[in-house]
């Protein structure tokens, strides 16, 4: 897949342009983060998909629950999160959409017949619990 991304800012005279040849991280994000660069700015700082990117990342990682009962795994992907929950005998996988973002709580939600349904996660410190459902699961 070909795909590109071409910014400037004309009263800076300043421009960018990406392309690629396969598909992963957007041109898009690579262009603007190149920009703020050029801008003698922090792209940290000033661009917003990066914060959201590094706060669900904090999230990835396997959990389980009561004395290692139950384990699910956390996988983010684009602007989805993946709870896979890992039985022995079965696995199945379920989508989160990122609602609340703040740097010591994410919540997401999913859909079961047609309700929201929700997944908390609380950050301190080392430290990631996951509410869902019924089960409290620890990160680690």
């Amino acid at each position: 897949m070909y795909t590109g991304y071409i910014g400037y800012i004309p009263e800076k005279q300043i421009g960018v342009a990406v392309l690629e040849n396969s598909s992963g991280y957007p041109p898009s994000y690579i262009g603007m983060y190149a920009l703020a660069l050029l801008l003698d700015k922090n792209p940290e700082e000033e661009l917003p998909f990066l914060s959201r990117e590094k706060k669900l990342k904090r999230i990835e990682g396997l959990y389980k629950g009561y004395k290692g009962t139950l384990k699910f795994e956390v996988k983010v992907e684009g602007d989805i999160v993946y709870l896979k929950f890992l039985g022995k005998i079965f696995t199945y996988m379920v989508p989160l959409f990122p609602e609340v973002l703040e740097e010591d709580f994410i919540k997401c939600y999913t859909l079961s017949n047609g309700r929201k349904m929700y997944a908390e996660f609380y950050i301190k410190d080392n430290t990631v619990e996951l509410l869902f459902e019924r089960y409290k699961l620890v990160k680690g």
